[in-house]
């Protein structure tokens, strides 16, 4: 099955050093070093989750550069629709790395076979790095 995308809106406290903010539905909580980085980080994940649910494997890449793009092309071909959804994610930025651990839903209805739709709870870890300034990219998704 697909790695779901990512991206929840954030409700950031203040702009301060290691700022905390419960999660609820589509939310994001945040354990952040400075807004700019948390505001950087959630876009990444948005455009992540937004290309998986319009299925387009090079915008997957644009945000997750070891990103298989023929391999995701490939699957997202046998799809047709799929959305992805964050109940919360936790973010925890360390200098120029972060990890957001992100709990959701995935559903999907396949182009073959039962056209039912299908959703599965998940749990995602990303695992991000700064590429510059207030650039973050995806390294790796657990």
């Amino acid at each position: 099955m697909l790695q779901p995308s990512a991206a929840p809106s954030a409700t950031i406290a203040e702009p301060s050093e290691r700022a905390a903010v419960a999660a609820t539905p589509d939310r994001v909580s945040v354990v952040a070093t400075s807004t700019n980085d948390q505001t950087a980080i959630d876009d990444v994940l948005t455009h992540y989750r937004t290309a998986y649910e319009t299925r387009n494997a090079s915008a997957v890449k644009r945000v997750w550069p070891a990103a298989n793009e023929a391999a995701l092309a490939k699957a997202f071909a046998n799809l047709e629709s799929q959305s992805v959804s964050f109940y919360g994610c936790r973010t925890n930025i360390e200098d120029s790395t972060a990890r957001a651990s992100c709990d959701g839903q995935v559903s999907y209805v396949a182009r073959r076979g039962s056209r039912n739709s299908r959703t599965e709870h998940r749990n995602w870890t990303f695992v991000l790095r700064r590429t510059s300034g207030d650039d973050w990219r995806i390294d790796e998704v657990q």
